[in-house]
């Protein structure tokens, strides 16, 4: 429509808009919003017993519906985030690995990651004591715990590039834990869940939900929110209005029922729902003996940003020692450049010796008399200068160690293998003792994030 060959030119002596009669009428289409509008620029040459002038009006009118609609004018939802292919995308999951505890599986975990290209991954059965943050070689875990026992526990396990748009996370309880990310055009707003088990009393799955709403009162109505994680409830086949698509998997129960309430009440689509995929990609969990395969673990997002997910499916291929498999979804986003300042320099003052700080002493000395006779700000400024010049010359700095990996090539291979076997019970046992015993013979005692692994682990095992 922006080619002069689409004009329409018109030609009336007896039309008339806004009172001026239209001799030559030329209409350029033209979008505006959601509005299609029509630009008319109306040319009238006046007589020549006047004076020769060109008269210029410019009008907008609406264009008829019937041609809004043929350019496909979206609904609120789909309008509300418009994503271009060139800003990039991001893949995000949730997996129960069933514990976390054991050593050498977080190593696990991030292997897997790498393979599948997964940015960021919510973890359910975390069993990790205590809530905090920490860095392992590109990732940084979330975790959030009982304080007591390693039992329940979810995390996140993100790669560094999310890292660094990281603006904050807030353990909610042992089962619910939420971070934020700077994103373009909307930060993101995750929130990792675990459901209790369908053992457990409603007075627990009504704790269990008030917790997420006590996390999403923490995101901002602008931002992407997403709520992932082991939900134990089955949706089934099946749609239910603009919340559950017609690709679910069995039969819906009561908790499925109380997760479709919860999310019309919040506004949340669960995306697994939406995409049509093979059988194989929809279920999550086996139950021992492969009798049973249920949908149990969803990721859910905020229905006016439905649109930015582009694709959502189990992997059944990945393998931590887990009966779930993942579900990871492609979400179209940018992360935004977060410029983080650079920490302070540290010092060593461990290493200096009495001659050396008397010669700090003596420099000092020196700089209070120049100082008298300054005024109070340019005596503090002289002052922080010099002290600064001083520990640069006398006092070494603190530099840090890298911490001793104990986890060798040999064992991730081990993993691979385990995970390719998958179908093979007995070839998966024998891989997974062979594992376990890598694992021990490998364990660095000495190593500060192995200590951080044991201090997190309920495990009564022996080293």
């Amino acid at each position: 429509m922006r080619n002069s060959s689409h004009r329409l030119n018109c030609t009336s002596s007896s039309t008339t808009t806004f009172g001026v009669p239209l001799t030559n009428l030329v209409v350029w289409p033209a979008v505006v919003g959601n509005v299609a509008l029509l630009g008319l620029f109306i040319f009238r040459r006046v007589p020549r017993s006047s004076t020769n002038t060109i008269i210029t009006n410019c009008a907008l009118v609406e264009l008829c519906r019937e041609g809004a609609e043929r350019r496909g004018t979206p609904g609120r939802h789909q309008a509300t985030v418009q994503f271009n292919k060139k800003e990039g995308r991001f893949r995000m999951g949730t997996w129960n690995v069933k514990t976390m505890a054991r050593a050498g599986k977080l190593d696990n975990v991030k292997q897997e990651m790498e393979r599948m290209k997964v940015d960021i991954m919510g973890i359910t059965e975390m069993r990790w004591k205590g809530s905090g943050k920490m860095k392992s070689d590109k990732y940084g875990v979330i975790f959030s715990g009982k304080e007591e026992t390693a039992e329940s526990g979810v995390g996140f396990v993100i790669k560094d590039t999310l890292e660094k748009a990281l603006i904050g996370y807030w353990p909610i309880s042992e089962r619910v834990v939420a971070a934020k990310f700077q994103m373009k055009p909307f930060n993101l707003y995750v929130v990792q869940v675990y459901a209790p088990t369908a053992l457990s009393d409603d007075a627990e799955l009504e704790q269990f939900y008030g917790d997420i709403e006590i996390a999403l009162q923490k995101a901002n109505t602008r931002d992407i929110k997403v709520v992932t994680g082991d939900f134990n409830a089955k949706v089934g086949q099946g749609a239910a209005g603009s919340t559950v698509g017609p690709h679910g998997l069995g039969t819906r129960n009561e908790r499925g029922d109380q997760l479709i309430d919860w999310a019309e009440t919040n506004g949340m689509s669960i995306t697994n729902t939406w995409f049509e995929n093979h059988p194989r990609r929809l279920y999550i969990w086996i139950s021992p003996g492969d009798r049973t395969r249920n949908q149990i673990d969803f990721l859910c997002i905020s229905q006016r940003h439905r649109n930015a997910v582009k694709s959502c499916r189990a992997y059944p291929g990945a393998d931590c020692g887990s009966d779930h498999a993942p579900v990871i979804a492609t979400i179209n986003a940018k992360l935004k450049q977060v410029m983080k300042p650079k920490p302070p320099v540290k010092f060593d003052y461990n290493l200096t010796d009495k001659t050396t700080r008397d010669c700090m002493r003596d420099e000092m000395k020196i700089v209070q008399e120049r100082v008298k006779v300054l005024t109070a700000e340019d005596s503090w400024n002289s002052r922080r200068e010099a002290c600064n010049n001083i520990a640069e010359k006398y006092i070494p700095r603190n530099r840090r160690e890298k911490k001793k990996a104990w986890m060798t090539e040999n064992i991730l291979k081990l993993m691979d293998e385990r995970r390719r076997a998958k179908n093979e019970t007995a070839t998966y046992k024998e891989l997974d003792n062979k594992i376990k015993q890598g694992d021990r013979r490998s364990r660095r005692i000495s190593d500060p994030f192995f200590l951080k692994e044991l201090e997190n682990s309920n495990s009564t095992e022996t080293f």
